[in-house]
């Protein structure tokens, strides 16, 4: 990772902008869906384990990208959206794991129901608790170390700031998250490796999402505290100057416009 924005909330106020840009960003993840296997019997090794190696490959894919979007799973439809922007603007390529990775929870599912199931019948399965603890934490370690890498080979980093994703504290860049996954991203955008711009410039770029962390009823939240100190903080107005800056002198890579509006010299 080269940089990391704290982006604030994107308002699209013209409800067309928003479904265009929506229909947009969807498209441009269309060639990069993973197909979702539906059995595990590609993954079952000779010693009858099962190989988290080729899982890994399979589900959660490594691709080369520009951005590495970390948002709230509510926003789901507003970062699509600013995702189809940065495309149809800039050639950008964005990360929004939900759109290309094939889903933590089915590939969660196969394994449960192939391993961990204690009883059924017509009406109710009954999982074992230790068993699925186990799967859970193989499954989610997969999409940890995956989302570790994606954001170390991503040139940016941008955390897509609004109450869905932060609970801002009394500092402004300190505060709180309710997402594991928000957590977890921003964490590691703070202690990862940060790398010089010529390590990403060999090739150009592809992109992608996963949300926050499904609630269940009777489940308690649980609460992360978060600091964005290490990010810098843009807005709307920094998109638009951005944008035009883009627009007076089209460049190969387009970052290095952002780069120059907020004040990073690239050389």
């Amino acid at each position: 990772m080269f940089s990391g924005f704290n982006l604030s909330e994107v308002i699209f106020h013209d409800n067309d902008d928003l479904e265009e840009f929506y229909r947009k960003g969807l498209a441009s993840f269309n060639g990069y869906k993973t197909q979702v296997e539906t059995s595990l019997q590609k993954y079952i090794c000779e010693d009858n384990s099962l190989d988290g190696v080729k899982m890994q490959e399979d589900w959660f894919p490594q691709l080369q990208v520009d951005i590495f979007l970390s948002h709230a799973h509510k926003d789901e439809k507003n970062v699509i959206a600013l995702a189809g922007w940065l495309k149809e603007t800039f050639g950008i390529r964005v990360f929004v794991d939900s759109c290309i990775w094939g889903y933590a929870p089915n590939l969660l599912k196969i394994i449960d129901n192939k391993y961990c199931v204690s009883n059924k019948d017509d009406t109710c399965t009954t999982y074992s608790y230790e068993k699925r603890n186990s799967s859970t934490s193989h499954v989610y370690m997969m999409l940890s170390v995956a989302l570790m890498k994606m954001i170390d080979k991503s040139e940016s980093m941008f955390f897509y700031n609004t109450p869905s994703s932060f609970k801002q504290s009394s500092i402004i860049t300190n505060g709180s998250t309710y997402s594991p996954w928000i957590y977890h991203e921003l964490q590691t955008s703070k202690i990862i490796r940060h790398q010089p711009l010529s390590n990403y410039r060999t090739t150009y770029f592809a992109k992608d999402e996963y949300g926050s962390v499904l609630e269940h009823a009777g489940f308690p939240k649980v609460k992360y505290d978060i600091t964005l100190e290490h990010l810098i903080s843009i807005d709307m107005s920094t998109l638009n100057s951005w944008q035009e800056a883009y627009s007076h002198e089209k460049c190969y890579y387009a970052l290095d416009k952002l780069y120059s509006v907020v004040g990073i010299f690239s050389t």
